[in-house]
């Protein structure tokens, strides 16, 4: 006659319960975080659409909202004059800037915002968040000294006001 062993699995059906608990519960953190990962984006998403909207009906929004943005940016760094909204200008062709010492270290895409009241002059470059360059303004009082392009004929000029 020959034994047969027979094993027994009391031992292992413990293990397998949580192996299989610790599973599940990983699964559901898992599916809880990709939830809230979701709805986070939903509401950027949502908030993104809003701005939209309001850009659409309101053209000259959006313009104010990006001079904001460069204010409120470059404000963490550096102290800018209250109480006054600068003049913001788009670096379009550093070539054509070349030289004006301002903005002798001036890239594409830079930004300036000048405050004429407190004399101020600020080079702004928003693809690093670094503030480039910074003068002060002597202002003539003389109208024609201060060549300052309107949107009409800035086409072909360096800034993009």
């Amino acid at each position: 006659m020959a034994k047969t062993s027979v094993s027994s699995n009391k031992s292992s059906a413990p293990v397998a319960k949580i192996i299989i608990g610790v599973i599940l519960l990983a699964s559901l953190a898992g599916n809880g975080f990709l939830l809230w990962q979701y709805q986070e984006k939903e509401s950027e998403l949502e908030t993104a659409n809003q701005t939209i909207e309001l850009f659409k009906s309101d053209p000259g929004a959006a313009e104010e909202a990006s001079v904001q943005e460069y204010i409120d940016q470059v404000g963490r760094v550096y102290n800018l004059p209250e109480g006054e909204t600068p003049s913001v200008a788009t670096v379009e062709d550093k070539e054509l800037l070349a030289d004006q010492p301002f903005f002798e270290r001036a890239e594409n895409g830079d930004v300036a915002l000048i405050y004429p009241e407190a004399q101020l002059a600020v080079l702004y470059r928003p693809s690093t968040a670094q503030i480039v360059n910074v003068s002060s303004l002597e202002i003539d009082d003389n109208p024609d000294a201060l060549d300052v392009q309107t949107p009409e004929a800035e086409s072909s000029g360096p800034l993009e006001e």
